[in-house]
C-alpha cells in the first residue's frame, strides 16, 4: 500500500511537470513528502469526528466549530463537487498565514502575485464514497474528513515557473 502511494506521488510529480528533472520544481521530494502517514499524524488532535453526510458538516458550521472559507484576493476556491468550503479555525489561520507569506515573498522578489486555487476542503464520509467511484486516489479515511485539510492546484502556475517555485 505504501509503495502504491509513492508510485502515485511520483506519477503526479512527473506528469505535472513538477519533477526536478523537468526543471520545474527545485527540491520537490523535500517539499512534497506529505503522504497519508504524515496527514494521519497531524490529525491526532484538534479535529472533528468524520461526519456521515453534508448535514453533519452544516451542523458543525452552525455550531461555530467549522468556519466557512471564502475566496479573497489571495486565493480562489474552485467549484467544489466533493467537499464543502469549511475548515476548523486553526486550519483557516494556517491558510491565511500561507497566503500572506506567499504574497510577501512575491513582493520581496518583485514577482507578480497570482492567487492560488483551492480545489478541495472538508468532506463527509458520503462525499468520500462518491469520490472513490471516480478517483483512484481517494481513500476511505481521507484527511479531508477532519476539518484540517485543503488541496491547492498548481495548474495556475504551469507557465509561471518562478511563481510556482516561490509558492512551494
Amino acid at each position: 500500500h505504501k509503495l502504491y502511494r509513492r508510485a502515485i506521488y511520483y506519477w503526479v510529480i512527473i506528469n505535472s511537470k513538477l519533477h526536478p528533472h523537468n526543471k520545474r520544481c527545485d527540491n520537490c521530494e523535500e517539499f512534497f513528502n506529505d503522504g497519508i502517514e504524515e496527514h494521519q499524524k497531524a490529525l491526532k488532535s484538534g479535529v472533528i469526528i468524520p461526519q456521515a453526510n453534508d448535514k453533519g458538516l452544516i451542523q458543525l458550521q452552525n455550531k461555530g466549530i467549522l468556519k466557512e472559507v471564502e475566496p479573497n484576493a489571495f486565493y480562489t476556491i474552485a467549484e467544489l463537487s466533493h467537499s464543502r468550503a469549511v475548515l476548523l479555525p486553526k486550519a483557516i489561520q494556517f491558510l491565511n498565514d500561507l497566503s500572506n507569506l506567499y504574497y510577501s515573498n512575491c513582493k520581496k522578489y518583485n514577482i507578480n502575485y497570482i492567487p492560488f486555487e483551492i480545489t478541495s476542503l472538508t468532506r463527509s464520509q458520503e462525499s468520500v464514497y462518491k469520490l472513490q467511484e471516480t478517483n483512484a486516489n481517494a481513500i476511505e479515511n481521507s484527511p479531508h474528513l477532519y476539518g484540517k485539510t485543503f488541496d491547492v492546484s498548481y495548474g495556475l502556475f504551469n507557465k509561471n515557473i518562478k511563481q510556482l517555485n516561490l509558492f512551494i
